[in-house]
C-alpha cells in the first residue's frame, strides 16, 4: 500500500487554524498539522475554510493562509475550498 497516493476530498484544516490563531494560538500548522500530514498515506487535500457561525469569511480564510508554510509539507498538494457560503460578504461598487 505504500505506493497508493491518499487524497482526502474535505479537510477543515483553514478553519481549525484560523480560529486557534484568533484565540492566541501561535504555530499550530507546523506544530500540529505538518507533523499528522507528513506521517500519513495521505499526500493532498481540499482544505476548505468552514462556515458554522457568523464571521468575514475572506479575512478567516487570509488568517488561516498566512500560518501556513507549504514548505514544511513533504509532497503534499493541496486545492483550496470553501464550505457554507453564507459569510461572503458581497462587495458593492
Amino acid at each position: 500500500m505504500k505506493d497508493i497516493k491518499m487524497f482526502d476530498c474535505h479537510c477543515d484544516i483553514l478553519y481549525d487554524l484560523a480560529r486557534k490563531k484568533m484565540s492566541g494560538i501561535d504555530n499550530r500548522f507546523e506544530s500540529y498539522h505538518v507533523p499528522q500530514l507528513n506521517s500519513s498515506i495521505i499526500k493532498g487535500a481540499i482544505w476548505t475554510m468552514y462556515s458554522p457561525d457568523d464571521f468575514d469569511l475572506i479575512h478567516d480564510l487570509n488568517v488561516a493562509l498566512g500560518e501556513i508554510d507549504m514548505k514544511n509539507l513533504k509532497d503534499f498538494d493541496v486545492i483550496l475550498g470553501l464550505e457554507g457560503l453564507r459569510n461572503l460578504k458581497c462587495v458593492e461598487d
